[in-house]
């Protein structure tokens, strides 16, 4: 995977999160040093293209869409979020 189809995935999401909430503050933030790129979410790192944990199709060859699995792992944050009680 490279770099630009990470940034266009991101560039989707956040689009989606505006549009939903308005909150300038939550968005997908992407760092890369020319080795390793990485996806943080509210400053916790949820995907990283050098310990990629998506789900591997053996028969197709290939990972799941990063897209999806972004979703995913953006859900179970906000998941723990609602569990603080103040």
């Amino acid at each position: 995977m490279d770099i630009s189809e990470v940034e266009k995935v991101i560039g989707t999401l956040n689009q989606e999160m505006w549009e939903t909430n308005e909150l300038e503050y939550i968005y997908l933030d992407m760092s890369a040093n020319g080795y390793c790129m990485v996806v943080e979410f509210l400053g916790h790192q949820i995907w990283t293209s050098e310990w990629d944990e998506r789900e591997y199709n053996e028969k197709e060859d290939k990972y799941e869409p990063l897209e999806g699995y972004l979703r995913r792992e953006i859900n179970k944050e906000i998941e723990k979020l609602k569990r603080i009680k103040l």
